[in-house]
């Protein structure tokens, strides 16, 4: 399958720019995450950008992008510490997926308190509205903080398929397949074709897709 991609965007790059209004966007895989630098720079290397979420919109990525963002700020995402996760090099899928089972398990009493020793640099789990008030009223104010840090280091970058929507639902699992999804925030599939290549056309050239880096080779290139 072949794609293009935009490389990485940022809050900043959407600001008052009509190109990324609701309708403009086509179908395609996206990948959020945030940049680590320290004064905030644009990610070109897997070392500078922590990857969070992948997903697909069959119709409109940018729309996709402001649902992710709101809900990302208005308590319905998980919330990591992730310059801990950094620093302890927590991955965030196997955390996320050992609270959800833990949460499942106590039932209508709800999952454990956070923050917990059990499930490192977690700070929130979107149970419900009875976990909402913390959310939105933390008296140590590390989530607004981190929410804060989040929104001033988010980035997004698109991969759109040049023969339009079909194979989308395989390109979003190949996608988190290559990045691995115990580092993800994300749902996990298992059943990916091992024979669904993909390559990144740009410029009449065509780039293997087969790793991680090599988006960032990518978007070095451009």
């Amino acid at each position: 399958m072949q794609v293009t991609i935009e490389c990485f965007k940022t809050l900043k790059d959407f600001q008052n720019n009509a190109n990324y209004r609701k309708g403009n966007g086509k179908a395609g895989v996206y990948i959020w995450g945030f940049s680590l630098g320290s004064n905030f720079t644009v990610p070109t290397s897997p070392k500078a950008f922590f990857p969070y979420y992948v997903g697909k919109s069959e119709s409109d990525v940018y729309s996709r992008t402001h649902e992710h963002i709101t809900t990302l700020s208005g308590g319905n995402f998980s919330i990591f510490d992730v310059l801990q996760c950094v620093s302890n090099r927590t991955n965030i899928g196997k955390v996320h997926k050992n609270y959800q089972n833990a949460s499942k398990k106590a039932g209508t009493s709800g999952g454990p308190i956070l923050p917990n020793l059990q499930f490192p640099n977690m700070l929130y789990f979107p149970e419900g509205v009875h976990r909402q008030y913390d959310f939105f009223f933390d008296k140590t104010d590390a989530i607004p903080k981190q929410i804060d840090w989040m929104l001033k280091h988010f980035c997004i970058i698109y991969i759109i398929p040049t023969s339009g929507k079909s194979n989308i639902n395989i390109l979003e699992k190949k996608i988190g397949k290559i990045i691995g999804y115990d580092i993800l925030n994300t749902k996990e599939y298992k059943n990916v074709p091992e024979d669904f290549k993909v390559e990144i056309e740009h410029n009449s050239k065509i780039f293997k897709l087969e790793k991680y880096e090599d988006l960032f080779t990518f978007c070095q290139k451009i």
